[in-house]
């Protein structure tokens, strides 16, 4: 099972972790996986690529565990970027949800 947290502070997403593996079929074939993998790391990349916001980013990527966590403030520009992005992450795991709910759970940490 894929165990996704959305980390809120103040009605605001700051970050999320993602852990666990869907089960869903074999190694390579798990489209389950897939699908959440290429998300998080396409939100990552957003971060990294397109905000250029690295230093204002904290993640890490480990064997089963993704986690990014938004560690500083930013000015109200980024502030409205990086909410759309995290809010299209969330919408997108909500997707995975509801097709593939056997496979994968999402809950909603205050931080």
């Amino acid at each position: 099972m894929i165990r996704v947290d959305i980390y809120l502070r103040e009605g605001k997403i700051k970050g999320f972790n993602v852990s666990g593996h869907a089960e869903f079929d074999d190694s390579g074939k798990d489209i389950v996986c897939a699908g959440v993998s290429i998300l998080t790391f396409n939100t990552i990349d957003a971060f990294t690529d397109i905000l250029k916001i690295k230093k204002y980013i904290q993640y890490s990527i480990e064997d089963n565990h993704i986690e990014l966590i938004l560690n500083k403030e930013l000015d109200k520009e980024k502030i409205h970027d990086a909410q759309l992005i995290l809010k299209k992450y969330e919408l997108g795991i909500q997707s995975i949800l509801k097709e593939y709910s056997d496979y994968i759970e999402l809950y909603y940490t205050e931080v």
